[in-house]
């Protein structure tokens, strides 16, 4: 799971488009956790995936759907998204792209989690 979270993307290479996943953790709540008593390791992860819908000279428009999950204190969220945004490349710099993404999706909260959880003082424990 570390592994995921740290190859946060691996692009796949189509005939003339480009379709990357990314699964991503919020680090603080990973490392430090938060001020509202979620503790360390509390998981919130983001899986998305995300392909070129077109492809235009400097720009391109890709699509993405994607998943979120988080085990929060107070309840659990689970998020559906789709989403589309505009990448371009500026002519003073071809190694960065910049973009701009507008998604919608589907928020669900609840008190059941998928992980068990132990408490040792601070600290959570997630299991399986």
């Amino acid at each position: 799971m570390l592994f995921f979270c740290l190859c946060s993307f691996i692009p796949i290479f189509g005939q003339e488009s480009n379709t990357s996943i990314s699964v991503n953790q919020d680090i603080r709540l990973l490392l430090v956790g938060d001020d509202t008593g979620n503790g360390k390791f509390t998981p919130d992860i983001l899986i998305r995936l995300e392909f070129e819908a077109f492809k235009l000279q400097k720009s391109s428009i890709p699509l993405y759907i994607g998943i979120e999950y988080s085990d929060l204190n107070s309840s659990t969220l689970i998020r559906f998204m789709l989403g589309v945004g505009f990448v371009t490349k500026f002519s003073f710099s071809d190694k960065f792209l910049f973009g701009l993404y507008l998604d919608h999706g589907l928020l669900g909260r609840g008190k059941s989690s998928f992980f068990k959880r132990k408490q040792y003082g601070r600290i959570n424990i997630y299991e399986f």
